[in-house]
């Protein structure tokens, strides 16, 4: 795995056109059927990433029968693992500029399948909660790096298209993860999710390993090769959020930052709840039954993450030819009013036939799968540079915590 970094910031200007033409040249030789199977597998490893943020939610009361333990102990577990999914993108954010996009992706790839083999095995929710915490400080990697990776291989008119195929994977993981756990937990134990999901890592891995390219060119100087004081140095800057706080001057970025947090906080305030909440109402008791209620927003994110990514794209053509060929990132706010009012209504509707108990399973899935729908249309266009997306992940996924 190559770790090359930078060591100095006057030439910091020339290293990046430098880099910019080194990565132009790789992207530009490889064909749209190589690019398009990087982002399938960009896209396969977010939904590893996320799976078991919602695959859990069925086996809570397992998990907790198991580990002699409380469900609320179990579900402050989860809410930690979501909690890291944000925070630790400031460090794996800054390794991708300084190192390159493998070095990250393939080093939080190994600990990530290892942190999921030693869940599996957790005795008791202490031990089950530091493995999971582990575990998501490197599923934040794929999501950031991930998506960066996305925008190194296309241009600027086919880059929100890729980047809705990446998230759609990661989405599908969040729907498919409760199903899947329901139907082993009702024929064997909760630890086959982990374990199935450790055999998944490693394939992925080895895959990631030879086919994944160096997206951005090589850096001048190598980090093994700087003295030992100066790379600790490098990896203690890499913590720093200050390269972060100072985005959030910008009031436009301050904003669609909060308005892509409180879309995902909508949205897992909808998930968490829903074997509590609708398994009594239409009578419930098995953990496959309740999973099969995640289909309906898994449907969602299929049709609109593709969607939302085009449509994107076609906003900014559009006002592309408005401003004399200039393709500016703020016209892919122009997609986000008619999908923001929706989302509203229709989480609007969904809450009150829940309470209410008005209507059936029939009307209420198709409201669940209404919201998710265009929810990305808006929470993904803050994601305009690698460095803004670091900061958006922080403000959303610690939204989604709460």
């Amino acid at each position: 795995m190559s770790t090359d970094c930078e060591t100095t910031s006057g030439n910091s200007s020339s290293i990046n056109s430098l880099n910019k033409e080194k990565a132009e040249d790789l992207t530009s030789q490889l064909s749209s059927t190589r690019k398009t199977a990087i982002v399938a597998l960009l896209s396969f490893i977010g939904f590893l990433a996320t799976f078991s943020s919602t695959a859990i939610l069925p086996a809570v009361p397992n998990i907790a029968k198991d580990l002699k333990t409380t469900q609320v102990a179990v579900n402050i577990s989860n809410a930690v693992y979501v909690a890291l999914l944000g925070i630790p993108t400031i460090f794996w954010g800054q390794m991708a500029r300084h190192c390159g996009r493998r070095p990250p992706m393939l080093i939080a790839l190994v600990i990530y399948t290892v942190a999921n083999f030693a869940t599996s095995f957790a005795p008791e929710i202490a031990s089950f909660t530091v493995f999971r915490i582990l575990a998501a400080a490197e599923a934040t990697c794929f999501l950031v790096v991930g998506a960066t990776i996305c925008g190194d291989l296309y241009v600027v008119t086919e880059r929100a298209t890729a980047i809705g195929y990446f998230i759609l994977g990661i989405f599908v993981g969040t729907s498919v993860g409760p199903l899947i756990t329901g139907a082993i937990i009702t024929t064997s134990t909760w630890r086959w999710m982990f374990w199935s999901q450790t055999a998944s890592l490693f394939i992925t891995t080895v895959v990631t390993y030879f086919y994944l390219p160096e997206t951005v060119g090589v850096l001048e100087s190598k980090f093994r090769d700087l003295p030992a004081l100066e790379r600790a140095k490098k990896i203690v800057s890499w913590l720093s959020p200050v390269s972060t706080i100072k985005l959030y001057k910008n009031p436009g970025i301050l904003f669609t930052s909060i308005a892509s947090g409180s879309l995902l906080w909508g949205m897992y305030s909808i998930l968490t709840p829903i074997r509590q909440v609708l398994n009594p109402r239409f009578g419930l008791t098995t953990p496959l039954q309740s999973g099969l209620l995640y289909l309906a927003p898994g449907m969602g994110y299929l049709v609109g993450c593709p969607l939302a990514g085009k449509w994107s794209d076609y906003m900014v053509k559009r006002w592309k030819k408005k401003t004399a060929g200039v393709a500016r990132p703020e016209d892919r706010l122009r997609a986000t009013l008619i999908p923001f009012l929706l989302n509203a209504a229709s989480t609007l509707i969904y809450g009150w036939s829940v309470e209410k108990k008005k209507g059936g399973w029939q009307s209420q899935s198709y409201f669940y799968s209404y919201q998710p729908l265009h929810k990305w249309h808006a929470s993904r266009q803050s994601a305009r540079t690698a460095l803004m997306l670091y900061q958006v992940v922080v403000v959303r996924y610690s939204l989604r915590t709460i």
